[in-house]
């Protein structure tokens, strides 16, 4: 769709294919690597090069520009997980690009682009185990999810939204634990709904957030392994690797927390394995 689009000078079609392509690739697990950066870099030159043709209607290009802001969140998003730029550095360009794309989509009010950046905002502090942080964007980009219509962004900021939710809970003393736990509970709600009417890809999601909740609750240890041995055995089934990791390593939190250091150590160990097969080589740089 992207090629035929730039083909026939449609670069709006081409944004929005190419857009679809890059989220899908994100989302679904597949390796970061050079060759994923170079399949984000390439159409957004090839788009900017459609922009500039003075024969396209500017209608196109606001259009085309917003997919191009859209490529750049994901590219962002892969270059801090791979750590071929610095997460923690104020000075580096990707920290700035997130904050330049979010500044532009206020200045014009695309909400879709704000939930696109939202989202990639608060997966990044989940995954690098920033839980209060997480919390906090949740609640600051507010429901996104309008924006996000008929998108699997919406879907994936749900799922974040709760385990920030529940990871709040966790760590809160008893008023503030029952409030974090009724909004991450709300959205958990959304998620078994989805997965009733069979919705595969969010199962192992399901049972993770299950798992977070069972701990929020403070229940017996031999059903929260359970929970997240199901969103372990599920992300594994349906190819989602870098949820594979995820539900590994705050498993293994969970058991470090209880003192079990066998199961800690386990789970840990699953979890690089996992981050590293997905080429989240920030992640595993911090985890050893």
């Amino acid at each position: 769709g992207y090629k035929i689009g730039l083909e026939y000078g449609d670069g709006q079609s081409a944004g929005i294919n190419q857009s679809l392509h890059v989220t899908h690739r994100f989302f679904s697990g597949c390796p970061l690597s050079a060759d994923f950066l170079a399949e984000i870099v390439t159409p957004v030159i090839g788009l900017q090069n459609e922009t500039q043709n003075e024969t396209v209607e500017s209608s196109t290009v606001v259009q085309t520009q917003n997919n191009l802001d859209i490529h750049i969140v994901y590219l962002i998003s892969s270059k801090i997980l791979m750590g071929v730029e610095s997460r923690t550095d104020k000075n580096t360009s990707s920290l700035n690009s997130f904050e330049d794309v979010l500044v532009e989509a206020e200045k014009s009010d695309n909400q879709s682009l704000r939930g696109y950046v939202y989202t990639a905002i608060v997966e990044l502090k989940l995954i690098f185990g920033e839980y209060e942080a997480a919390a906090t964007a949740t609640v600051e980009a507010g429901d996104i999810r309008p924006g996000l219509f008929a998108n699997y962004t919406g879907v994936r900021f749900t799922f974040l939204a709760a385990l920030a939710y529940l990871k709040a809970a966790q760590s809160s003393d008893t008023r503030e634990r029952r409030r974090w736990k009724k909004k991450g509970l709300k959205e958990l709600k959304l998620v078994r709904s989805w997965v009733k009417k069979g919705n595969v890809n969010l199962e192992h999601s399901m049972h993770l957030l299950e798992a977070e909740l069972a701990v929020a609750e403070r229940r017996r240890s031999t059903y929260i392994e359970d929970r997240y041995k199901s969103a372990i055995e599920t992300a594994k089934v349906n190819g989602f690797i870098q949820d594979q990791a995820l539900s590994n390593e705050l498993a293994s939190l969970y058991f470090a927390s209880q003192g079990d250091v066998t199961r800690r150590g386990s789970y840990m160990k699953h979890a690089i394995d996992c981050y590293s097969e997905w080429g989240a080589l920030a992640k595993v740089d911090q985890l050893t």
